[in-house]
């Protein structure tokens, strides 16, 4: 009874992050005009905005790495400074690691200073640097991890209080946008052998579990499950040859299994058996939170589960799915 659905989100070390170093190296000595007024500046294809101070030139990189799905390079490039962002986005949720802040090494500054940002979307820090690339610069760099998206916000300046002042504004500015997520398409799933309906975002997966014929064993037991690389949302049907008994004391030892800091528990209001929610942070010994509906009606027993990122975006996803499960039988 104790089910729990099994999540693969494997932390990789960031190989790819010299991307950025080694581009903004290339940046210096292009002559361009000196900085404009600032402009905000939107990504939807990656997902942030940030105040640029002038033309901003983006390049596509070509990581050829299999982790990584795509990495563009935006870049302002003025006579004096330059600023710059690496989007990368992963292929599964990632975590700030030595290697992926080993880049800033390359601006080779004779003292360098480490803090960490407040960041609500996942995790943040900061590096800064006098005295960079064999020169009188600064460099600073901001790096963001928010889901499976990587960001470095740099900014290389001479270190005068306006030059200094304008590469602040740059970096204060950078907001990784929630707003600007890809739209989700929801498409009604329905289970007539398994008596349910849901809507998933995604292709599902249908995966029958055989059991013995044993007492205490289900009589059969399905899996639908939608895995979008960050966020698994799915169903977990099982039909047993009696009521389920001690309902609350189950879902209460399944839930645990999930090994999250529990933030809510709740009963949920149904027509015919019993119903509960409950949901965490920090789940499956990552930065992943949970919401799972449990139900149970006759002999069926039903988990309704999402794992997702801890942004508001995908809080919002996770809820329409639990939200749009519904019994159609039993």
């Amino acid at each position: 009874m104790a089910y729990v659905m099994s999540k693969r989100f494997i932390r990789r070390s960031i190989g790819s992050a010299s991307l950025l170093a080694s581009a903004l190296l290339l940046s210096f000595g292009a002559n361009w005009a000196n900085a404009q007024t600032a402009q905000t500046y939107t990504s939807p294809t990656d997902g942030f905005q940030v105040d640029f101070p002038g033309t901003v030139k983006v390049t596509p990189q070509n990581t050829n790495d299999p982790v990584v799905a795509r990495a563009n390079y935006y870049v302002n490039e003025g006579t004096t400074a330059v600023y710059a962002i690496m989007a990368m986005l992963y292929k599964s949720p990632e975590s700030l690691s030595s290697e992926s802040l080993s880049p800033f090494n390359n601006y080779k500054c004779t003292t360098t200073t480490r803090k960490t940002l407040q960041f609500a979307q996942g995790q943040a820090l900061q590096l800064s640097g006098i005295n960079c690339m064999g020169a009188n610069l600064s460099a600073v760099t901001n790096y963001y991890i928010a889901g499976d998206w990587f960001y470095q916000v740099t900014a290389v300046f001479p270190p005068t209080d306006a030059d200094g002042a304008a590469a602040q504004q740059f970096l204060a500015s950078f907001k990784v946008a929630n707003a600007v997520a890809p739209v989700v398409t929801w498409k009604t799933y329905t289970s007539a052998a398994d008596g349910f309906q849901v809507d998933f975002s995604g292709a599902v997966k249908v995966t029958p579990t055989h059991h013995k014929n044993l007492p205490t064993s289900p009589v059969r037991e399905t899996v639908y499950a939608e895995n979008g690389g960050n966020f698994t949302y799915g169903v977990a049907a099982v039909l047993y040859s009696t009521p389920v008994a001690n309902f609350g004391p189950a879902i209460k030892e399944a839930f645990a299994a999930n090994k999250c800091k529990p933030t809510s528990q709740s009963s949920v209001q149904v027509s015919s058996g019993q119903a509960a929610q409950y949901s965490g942070t920090d789940c499956l010994g990552g930065r992943q939170s949970a919401l799972v509906r449990y139900f149970t009606v006759a002999d069926w027993y039903y988990q309704v589960s999402a794992y997702f990122p801890p942004d508001d975006a995908d809080a919002a996803n996770a809820a329409h799915f639990v939200d749009s499960f519904k019994i159609t039988a039993h």
